[in-house]
């Protein structure tokens, strides 16, 4: 036994040498090829680093696959679409139409956040053994004891079940009002007609599974409330918009796997599931390739299955475009009169929402793309948007935005640095913190609902619900019926009579 204990640590000694290696050459080349402008070069380093972080995921899967996924995700948003150019021998810093000082901009940031996610996670990992001994259950509250627990599953169960209903009438209401693959009109057109006590409920579906979730039920009773999650993003899929059932798909992944971390009674990750991965992921991924040419109408491509998965990454990996656009825009981003884009969204939320208009007497926000949202809103996607492409912004288009850009915005390089050096901490603490205390693991599985987003998105929308009034309504309804149904001792009573 000691044998094999001291053989992993070695393995381990020596896959962390790689990486420190794997890191030097890529730091070196990295400097090099900016000295030279030699964009492959650059290229290559940075896919050296992206080596570096995989390498580190899967030296212990088991911990690291949040952070896997975020590499994932940051090679489809930001490292994909260069690559593929480079691999086709194409001159790939000039098709942006970018100058090269703003190619530079994007590379460098990559390299910036792939070096600070790294040293993030091995912060978190050095100091994992102290995180497992703080976050241990505490018996003596009662909201850690087996009943109340129990009594929490079912209550946010009721919940999920009766809010779902909202939240897809929510979902297929502008499908019916525009139609199919009118994405463009959803984004500049559409507006709800339902009640705001109707959207409040309906934002009660999103929150109460993850309580639910928390509560560590059995695998067999999460399939139905985990499939209608799943299913719920299919209006949204029609429409034209593609991220919520991609999301939903990755979070439903990653709750298999957090279970399968916390090696409970039954294995989470079988033989079926990673049969349906290996067949359903690169059909899922071409699929979402050749519907993005349904939904704007073009040809699709033509090729063998490689083709169209190239395809899709190449596609999405526009944003390495954005962050490029965004450097050169922004002495005009500057200039415009937000106050902080990394907490745009709570930044928005707290002072032009519906509270916020009554105590600061501002005008809300619109829901389509307008020239309102771009020139007051904290989101740089709106701003960005508003000044690279006017037209086409109004008329239901935007480029989207990142973490990466939006940092530096904010607080520069070093703030970027800082920013991935806490999102490496991020994604292996919800690992390490995960089924510990009932309200810790929701906030988790409501982060994860949209944290892979951010490599596109706005740097801290996953934790924007934190701030929301719907969340903290939804979980004082999921404790307060449960609180309710323990001290009452409501679902005892019930089981004995209908054992009688």
């Amino acid at each position: 036994m000691s044998k094999e204990k001291i053989s992993w640590k070695q393995k381990e000694q020596i896959i962390f040498i790689c990486e420190i290696l794997l890191f030097v050459i890529g730091s070196v080349l990295f400097l090099v090829s900016r000295v030279g402008n030699l964009f492959n070069l650059g290229l290559v380093a940075i896919m050296i680093l992206f080596c570096m972080n995989i390498l580190f995921s899967i030296k212990n899967f088991k911990e690291n696959f949040l952070y896997f996924f975020m590499q994932l995700t940051l090679f489809t948003f930001q490292i994909s679409r260069p690559f593929i150019g480079m691999c086709k021998g194409r001159k790939w810093w000039e098709e942006s139409f970018q100058k090269e000082e703003n190619i530079w901009f994007a590379l460098t940031l990559i390299v910036i956040t792939e070096t600070a996610l790294y040293i993030g996670a091995n912060i978190i990992k050095f100091f994992h053994i102290k995180i497992r001994e703080n976050n241990t259950r505490s018996s003596d509250s009662i909201f850690c004891k087996a009943e109340f627990v129990s009594n929490l599953r079912k209550v946010s169960m009721l919940v999920f079940y009766v809010t779902m209903l909202f939240y897809l009438i929510e979902q297929f209401e502008p499908l019916i009002k525009i139609g199919t693959g009118n994405y463009l009109d959803y984004y500049t057109n559409y507006s709800s007609s339902l009640p705001g006590f109707f959207h409040t409920l309906a934002s009660f579906a999103r929150y109460s599974i993850c309580v639910f979730l928390a509560t560590l039920p059995e695998k067999k009773k999460t399939f139905i409330p985990l499939s209608l999650y799943v299913l719920s993003t299919i209006p949204s899929l029609l429409i034209g918009v593609r991220n919520p059932a991609m999301l939903s798909l990755l979070f439903v992944l990653s709750y298999y796997l957090l279970r399968d971390y916390l090696v409970d009674d039954k294995k989470w990750i079988g033989k079926i599931e990673k049969g349906l991965l290996a067949i359903c992921t690169p059909a899922l991924i071409i699929f979402m390739g050749v519907y993005a040419y349904i939904r704007s109408g073009l040809k699709i491509v033509s090729g063998n299955f490689l083709t169209l998965i190239a395809d899709f990454f190449y596609g999405q990996g526009v944003t390495f475009n954005v962050t490029a656009i965004a450097y050169g825009y922004r002495e005009g981003i500057r200039l415009s009169p937000h106050l902080n884009f990394t907490f745009g969204d709570i930044i928005d939320y707290i002072y032009r929402g519906s509270i916020g208009q009554k105590i600061f007497h501002t005008e809300g926000l619109t829901s389509a793309n307008s020239e309102f949202n771009a020139l007051h809103s904290n989101n740089l996607s709106h701003i960005l948007s508003y000044l690279s492409m006017k037209e086409d912004y109004l008329n239901g288009r935007g480029r989207g935005s990142n973490y990466l850009v939006e940092t530096w915005f904010d607080f520069g390089y070093v703030g970027a640095f800082i920013f991935s050096i806490i999102l490496g901490i991020i994604l292996l603490y919800m690992v390490y913190g995960f089924g510990k205390r009932a309200l810790l693991s929701t906030i988790i599985l409501v982060s994860l609902q949209n944290i892979f987003f951010i490599p596109r998105a706005e740097a801290t929308g996953w934790l924007t619900f934190i701030v929301y009034i719907q969340f903290w309504l939804c979980i004082a309804v999921c404790y307060g019926g449960t609180l309710f149904c323990y001290k009452t001792k409501l679902f005892d009573r019930l089981k004995r009579k209908k054992a009688l």
